[in-house]
Parts: structure tokens; sequence; C-alpha cells
């Protein structure tokens, strides 16, 4: 993968660990829907086709926030993302 891609997708993953309640997504397709209130479709099922949710925590004192780990199913993408 080139650098931009890889920066790419980690955009995207870090957008994606701020939807509440991401871990209760437990398939492709509720993934799919608890996403698509953030990004597009297309975006979500990318997210959804590439990466499962291993993880997610949050913090809800004053400052808001959100931690999330989601692990490739491909070799070729980055092994996890930690947000």
């Amino acid at each position: 993968m080139t650098q931009i891609n890889d920066a790419y997708i980690n955009a995207l993953l870090a957008d994606a660990a701020y939807v509440e309640k991401l871990n209760e997504a437990d398939n492709p397709e509720a993934l799919v829907t608890a996403l698509t209130g953030r990004m597009t479709i297309d975006l979500a099922e990318f997210i959804a086709d590439n990466f499962t949710v291993v993880t997610q925590g949050s913090n809800s004192g004053i400052y808001e926030r959100c931690s999330s780990v989601l692990q490739a199913k491909k070799l070729s993408l980055s092994a996890s993302f930690l947000s």
C-alpha cells in the first residue's frame, strides 16, 4: 500500500472510532448500519468488508475521549488500528 492510501484508511478508521456502541456491531451488516450515520454507505461497506471491531471504550468525563481497536481482515491492510 502507498503512504497516501494508508493515511486515508487511517483517517476513515479514526472517524469510525467515534461512532457510539461500535463494539455492539457483531456482524458486517450491523457495522455498516452503525457507520452510515457518520459516513457514506460506500465508506461504511469498505470498513465492514475489511475490518472487524475488536473493542471500544469511552471516557464520559469533561473531555470526551473514545478509543477503538479495529483489526484488518486481510494481511494486505494494516494489521490493526487504534484510535
